[in-house]
This record gives structure tokens, C-alpha cells and sequence, in this order.
């Protein structure tokens, strides 16, 4: 999306923001697995570690996932607000209708994880 829509409206490089949040998931998949490794321990004070570490990765995927939308909506206020400029290369790309049905996919998608975060 940054590519297409300009890069200059972007506070990130489109790298940074993979980078970033793909570190974000290997971690929190990390904190999910330990918490459920130490939920099957024996004694009570195992299994309580083990929910609190599981707990630590929900919350951290909240936050993550808030952070997301935040940057998210700052990119789509300034793109909205840009009048011609960004990646001209890309008009046809950007005005196709396949594009725009993805685009409406990736916001039906965040919608549902974050319900689903949220419950």
C-alpha cells in the first residue's frame, strides 16, 4: 500500500514497518508457546506462570495490534489529504477494481482479528 500510494506519506519505509511487525508476531507467538509449555507443568505455581506469560503475549498482541491501527490511520488521513501526489506510477493499479476489493479484504480481515482480540 505504501509503495502504490507514495512512500512520502508514509512515517516508515515500507521495510521498517515488515521488519517491525514481523518481529512483533515471532514474539508474541514465542510468549503464546512458552505460556502453553508451562501451563502443562505439574505444580500450581508452573501453571500460574504459565497463564501470566500467556497473558503477557495477549496483551502485547493488543498493543501491537493497536499500534498497527494507529500508524494505519495516520497513513490513510494523509493519503487522503494528498491531492495527485505519491506513486503515480501506480494509478492504474490503485483505481482497478481488484485493488479496491483487496483493500475492502484487508479492512474486513483487521476488523475481525481485532473482535477477536478484544473478546
Amino acid at each position: 500500500m505504501v509503495t502504490i500510494y507514495g512512500t512520502s506519506l508514509s512515517r516508515f519505509k515500507p521495510r521498517t514497518c515488515t521488519i517491525v511487525f514481523a518481529a512483533v508476531i515471532f514474539s508474541v507467538s514465542r510468549y503464546e508457546g512458552w505460556g502453553g509449555i508451562a501451563v502443562t507443568a505439574v505444580s500450581l505455581s508452573g501453571k500460574n506462570t504459565g497463564k501470566n506469560i500467556m497473558i503477557v503475549g495477549l496483551a502485547f498482541g493488543v498493543f501491537s495490534l493497536i499500534l498497527f491501527a494507529l500508524c494505519c490511520s495516520g497513513f490513510a488521513l494523509r493519503m487522503g489529504s494528498n491531492k495527485g501526489g505519491g506513486g503515480r506510477r501506480f494509478v492504474g493499479i490503485a483505481s482497478s477494481l481488484l485493488f479496491k476489493g483487496l483493500l475492502y479484504g484487508m479492512l474486513s480481515l483487521w476488523l475481525a482479528v481485532s473482535q477477536d482480540h478484544l473478546k
